[in-house]
């Protein structure tokens, strides 16, 4: 994968456009350059999907088909997957917490692993996820194809009614909410304004830790697999979406951002990787 490079800034992202080479463009304003560099294969063996990274940036959580078990291995490659847990489902919402690994089963019961690179110890917690429940002062859902704001006390729908929406993120700094649809594509919601912006095609998007710019991956299929996948970063508030890889051997999903913003992990066909991203400011 040759490392390609992005500039971003206050006034956004320049953009790189059908075949042109991915590179550095000129904007006004304060600006950073940011790089995506070399990956570096992480899995080898099996078929993995869902990647996140651990609070301190050096493993990656995933699961397998199905978001059957949880599996931990190093972000350099080295050594074999450590299997934290076999159940059924449990890969669906696993993420780091200070406490180990949270999760959920079938049924909604919030499990947590604690310490999972050594004892693994499994934690029923006799509690129940609800999504309606807020879990930071700017929290969102979906319900019957609608995407919910819970702010301050009140729940209101913020999507038009138009497609069937799902899989809402909000943003770290509370200011925005990304959104799928299922014929659309992303949108892009201001919790200040209640401005709505059409991203356009793609799915599965992960907000850079400053809140500046989400990744996503756009994919091609034939009815009956991948065919083609890239991954992008759209800037906040409008854009334009910018193409960060071009690798016609390989299909980019499911990309992840480490909390210190230093790496991006995604999948490719069920081979995991992970590459850095280059700031300077």
């Amino acid at each position: 994968m040759r490392q390609l490079v992005v500039w971003a800034g206050l006034l956004g992202f320049a953009a790189c456009r059908g075949g042109d080479q991915p590179g550095p463009s000129r904007v006004q304003g304060a600006v950073a350059s940011v790089g995506l560099g070399e990956a570096v294969r992480v899995t080898s063996e099996g078929y993995y999907l869902a990647p996140r990274f651990s609070p301190d940036g050096r493993h990656l959580l995933f699961t397998r088909p199905k978001y059957s078990g949880l599996l931990v291995a190093e972000v350099s490659g080295q050594g074999q997957p450590i299997v934290v847990s076999e159940e059924d489902y449990v890969g669906w919402a696993a993420k780091w917490t200070e406490d180990g690994i949270e999760t959920r089963t079938m049924d909604g019961m919030i499990l947590v692993f604690r310490d999972p690179l050594g004892e693994r110890r499994r934690v029923e917690t006799g509690r129940f996820y609800d999504p309606k429940t807020p879990s930071r002062p700017v929290h969102a859902y979906h319900e019957s194809d609608a995407i919910h704001l819970v702010r301050d006390g009140a729940d209101a729908v913020i999507s038009d009614g138009q497609d069937r929406y799902f899989a809402p993120r909000v943003s770290p700094d509370g200011k925005y909410v990304v959104y799928e649809g299922l014929v659309g594509g992303l949108r892009l919601y201001e919790v200040a304004t209640g401005r709505t912006t059409l991203v356009g095609r793609g799915n599965h998007p992960a907000w850079l830790p400053d809140s500046s710019a989400f990744l996503y991956d756009v994919t091609e299929d034939n009815g009956e697999r991948l065919t083609a996948g890239d991954l992008y970063a759209y800037p906040v508030p409008a854009g334009p979406a910018v193409r960060l890889t071009a690798t016609p051997d390989r299909i980019e999903t499911h990309p992840s951002v480490s909390r210190d913003g230093r790496q991006v992990a995604f999948e490719s066909q069920g081979t995991l990787y992970v590459a850095p991203l280059r700031w300077s400011r």
